[in-house]
């Protein structure tokens, strides 16, 4: 078995699993584009290719080591930054502020989750990675993979420490966004959000937005329609592009309401 896919065994027939990232399914659908085409979000996929998540200490020791990186987030919500950054090419200034977006995305959570939590009295629990399957065919298992930034359980103890193995339905995903532009939300935003709600089998899910010093919440109720659309487009999108699409390989991913897993 090699190191970039793992093989299921049932009733003596092997698949590999190709994993598919909640962010990637926009970029697939093309409804985002991330500096990354929806061609190449599929090869990537194919191949499993595709950077590691940030973690917190990634995060500080970027901000911590990068002059430029720090300077971009201590400017905050200033739009033109090209003559604070005049050593620097476009191109460059334009990753390094994609880059510093993520750090200071990564740096604020727990201080927005600190601030919702005085507002509402509601703790936002940290959550693990999980994975979900969609489809399978004869050859292949697709999974949705992805971790949220957190979850809340409205009434709980606020004392009360939840783990993601005892996440239930009535339980909402939490993601965090950090803006420097005013509060909006992205319509690949809300297909990630979608995608948490599948993965961790919740029935909603909140996005939290801090912008200067005020925060605002947006409430979602899964929508197994609309998801298991996205779902069908997606797997659609992969086998095409990769010439294994079949007759019998076109059924939608969700044949009832509410989602269970596919057999594998």
């Amino acid at each position: 078995m090699t190191d970039d896919c793992v093989v299921l065994k049932s009733n003596k027939v092997e698949r590999k699993e190709i994993l598919i990232m909640a962010t990637e399914v926009s970029i697939v659908l093309g409804m985002f584009n991330r500096n990354l085409s929806s061609e190449e979000c599929i090869k990537n996929i194919w191949l499993n290719k595709r950077p590691q998540m940030m973690t917190r200490a990634q995060a500080v020791s970027i901000e911590s080591n990068d002059p430029d990186i720090k300077k971009i987030n201590t400017i905050g919500v200033k739009k033109d930054i090209s003559s604070e950054l005049n050593h620097l090419s476009k191109q460059e200034i334009k990753e390094k502020t994609k880059l510093a977006n993520c750090v200071s995305g990564i740096l604020n959570e727990k201080s927005i989750a600190d601030i919702f939590y005085k507002n509402t009295k509601q703790k936002i629990h940290k959550i693990s990675v999980k994975k979900k399957s969609i489809y399978s065919s004869k050859e292949y298992l697709f999974s949705l993979i992805g971790r949220a930034d957190g979850f809340i359980r409205p009434g709980a103890p606020p004392g009360l420490d939840i783990k993601t193995n005892e996440i239930r339905f009535d339980d909402i995903i939490v993601e965090i966004k950090w803006r420097r532009n005013g509060f909006i939300i992205n319509e690949y935003e809300k297909m990630q959000i979608y995608m948490y709600m599948f993965i961790y089998d919740v029935g909603g899910a909140c996005i939290i937005q801090k912008y200067n010093n005020l925060l605002k919440y947006d409430y979602f109720k899964i929508d197994y329609v609309l998801i298991n659309k996205y779902l069908t487009e997606l797997i659609k999108k992969l086998l095409e592009e990769s010439n294994l699409n079949r007759a019998d390989e076109s059924r939608p991913i969700l044949d009832e309401v509410p989602v269970r897993l596919v057999d594998s």
